[in-house]
């Protein structure tokens, strides 16, 4: 029987709104997540078919105002968010994956 693994310490921050907004933000996230997690089923399938182990997709969804744009210096710029709900939420990832372990 396949079982799970952990992978820790990898991420995927997707936002919606910025730098155009979008009035519909919050059901573009949700269809998102709906599809990811429908494809992780398909996915899994076909590890269990090659006997190898499982993949874990968890998914946290937020709505918020954020500061969106480049960050950082010109050796290293990010187009990214900021702001006191990004950084609760980044906290909440730090929790969970030290729990995955």
């Amino acid at each position: 029987m396949a079982r799970p693994i952990n992978l820790l310490a990898i991420s995927v921050m997707a936002f919606w709104g910025a730098p155009a907004l979008n009035p519909h933000h919050a059901c573009h996230s949700a269809v998102a997540a709906i599809k990811t997690k429908r494809r992780m089923v398909k996915l899994n399938q076909e590890l269990i078919q090659e006997g190898k182990p499982l993949l874990v997709v968890r998914i946290g969804i937020n709505t918020d105002a954020v500061l969106a744009g480049n960050i950082g210096s010109e050796e290293r710029l990010s187009y990214t968010v900021y702001g006191e709900m990004a950084s609760i939420l980044h906290l909440a990832w730090k929790v969970s994956i030290r729990n995955l372990a």
